[in-house]
């Protein structure tokens, strides 16, 4: 009795142990993920130099949508055993096979189901506004790096990067080979080597077709000859969208829904709920070096 006493009891603790580590690890999970959003945010922010009235416009509105998802959640919750009672009430006929369901439950799926509806309209319209009204603010150079910008932990170094902004520069010291070529060995070697880089892009980007692939082939060719044409001076000014180029060729054909859409990444990096600490952190540093001046 006392042995089977005591394993149960064993049997009790390994569980609460196992149960109390779950939760630890869940809670830690949990924080790292809100610290690599945080990282992220103070990157992009970090990059994108905004001015005080910048940042205090976008925590306004970051600030007044945060209140606007509180009051739809607070809806939302309120009509949820409502809608919960009409579903489980539809589940029952549904189980009984009932010949066609009760007009009744019927009309309070209905009523559950477009209020919810109307709620997230709601809320996707104002976010809407807001995005409109944080881009009109913004430069556009801070555009062009919302757009460039992809998240991370450590950014590369460099003044004018933010994220993981793709470095051009294998393809850059590319185009400076191709300029050194004596003319002859050139004008041999040219198609092999842009097939030694369609080669790469098809291998980076597998669902590109090959139709797709041999228009990239004809762009990089003239992107290539141009190169050799230019002064030194045009070289220097022009070699990095020369090498963006040639980077994404294979890619100028794709659909546009799969190019980048600023609107969504103010949406979801400059306005959601994780940037108004950011901000709120980041004014008052600012304030705080204009006292000490």
């Amino acid at each position: 009795m006392k042995r089977t006493t005591a394993a149960v009891l064993t049997g009790m603790c390994v569980l609460i142990l196992s149960l109390s580590l779950n939760c630890l690890a869940e809670d830690l999970e949990e924080k790292q993920r809100e610290l690599r959003t945080q990282i992220t945010l103070y990157n992009l922010v970090n990059g994108l130099y905004l001015t005080d009235d910048q940042m205090e416009f976008i925590l306004s509105r970051a600030k007044d949508l945060d209140s606007l998802r509180e009051r739809l959640e607070e809806r939302k919750r309120s009509n949820a055993p409502t809608l919960t009672q009409a579903l489980l009430d539809l589940k029952e006929e549904v189980k009984q096979e009932v010949p066609q369901v009760s007009e009744n439950l019927a009309k309070r799926i209905h009523q559950g189901n477009n209020l919810l509806l109307r709620l997230r309209k709601e809320y996707i319209d104002a976010l809407g506004e807001a995005t409109e009204q944080v881009k009109s603010t913004l430069s556009d150079n801070q555009i062009y790096l919302i757009k460039s910008f992809k998240p991370c932990l450590i950014p590369p170094k460099g003044p004018a990067r933010i994220g993981q902004l793709s470095s051009q520069g294998g393809p850059t010291r590319l185009l400076e080979r191709i300029r050194n070529m004596p003319a002859r060995r050139y004008e041999t070697k040219k198609h092999e080597i842009a097939d030694r880089i369609i080669e790469k892009l098809s291998v980076r980007s597998p669902r590109i077709s090959t139709e797709q692939l041999g228009k990239a082939k004809i762009i990089l060719l003239r992107t290539m000859d141009d190169v050799r044409k230019l002064s030194d001076v045009e070289f220097a000014l022009q070699k990095e969208d020369m090498a963006h180029e040639i980077k994404n060729a294979a890619l100028r054909d794709k659909h546009k829904e799969n190019e980048i859409d600023v609107d969504k990444r103010i949406a979801r990096f400059l306005l959601s709920p994780q940037i108004i600490p950011v901000l709120e952190e980041g004014l008052s540093e600012r304030e705080g070096k204009q006292r000490d001046l």
